[in-house]
C-alpha cells in the first residue's frame, strides 16, 4: 500500500492576503481561515510587533507617529489588517466547496475536537477518530496553558470599531 502523500501546513496571517497567489502555487490548496475578536487581534499584533523589535530592531524603535508624518505603530497595524483583507473575500468567493473551512478562535477554544471535526468534514478529509486520541492527548498535554492577558485601552477600541467596523461586522463580534 502506498504511503499517504503528507500535506504541507502553514499557519500565517500574512497568507490571508496570498490566497490567489497560493491557488496558483498549489492548484488543490485547502485553507483554514480563523477568525478572533478584532480587540484581541489588535491587542496581540502589537504585542508582537513589540517583541519583534527587540529581536530584529537595530535601533531603539519609534513607536508613536514617525517624524516626518509616518504612521504610528497601531496606524501601520490598522493599515495592515485592511491591505490583508483587501481582495480575500473576492479571492475566496471563486474557491470550490470544500477548500475553505472557517473558525471562530472562540469556538475552537471552548470546543476543540466538534471545531476540528467540522473543519475535517468541510475540507473533506475524513473522520477525525484515527487522531481523536493524539488530539485528546495533546489537549490534555496543555491543559493548564493560559494565553496573554491583553490589554486594549478605550481609545484603541475605538479605533478598531471605527476602522475594523468591516470585521466586526463579517465576522459577528461585537463592539464595546
Amino acid at each position: 500500500m502506498p504511503e499517504r502523500a503528507r500535506r504541507i501546513i502553514s499557519k500565517s496571517p500574512q497568507h490571508t492576503a496570498r490566497i490567489r497567489t497560493l491557488c496558483e502555487m498549489f492548484p488543490s490548496a485547502q485553507f483554514i481561515h480563523t477568525v478572533r475578536h478584532p480587540y484581541e487581534v489588535f491587542a496581540s499584533t502589537m504585542r508582537v510587533m513589540r517583541v519583534m523589535f527587540g529581536f530584529v530592531g537595530v535601533q531603539k524603535p519609534v513607536l508613536g507617529p514617525l517624524p516626518g508624518g509616518g504612521p504610528s505603530l497601531e496606524d501601520y497595524v490598522i493599515d495592515t489588517m485592511d491591505l490583508l483583507y483587501r481582495d480575500f473575500f473576492a479571492e475566496t468567493a471563486m474557491l470550490a466547496t470544500g477548500r475553505l473551512s472557517q473558525v471562530r478562535y472562540e469556538d475552537l477554544v471552548l470546543r476543540p475536537i466538534d471545531e476540528v471535526g467540522r473543519i475535517y468534514r468541510e475540507l473533506g478529509l475524513g473522520s477525525i477518530e484515527p487522531m481523536r486520541p493524539k488530539l485528546e492527548a495533546y489537549l490534555a498535554s496543555i491543559k493548564e496553558y493560559r494565553p496573554n492577558r491583553l490589554h486594549i485601552s478605550d481609545e484603541h477600541k475605538a479605533l478598531v470599531n471605527h476602522r475594523w467596523r468591516w470585521y466586526l461586522d463579517r465576522f459577528g463580534y461585537q463592539a464595546s
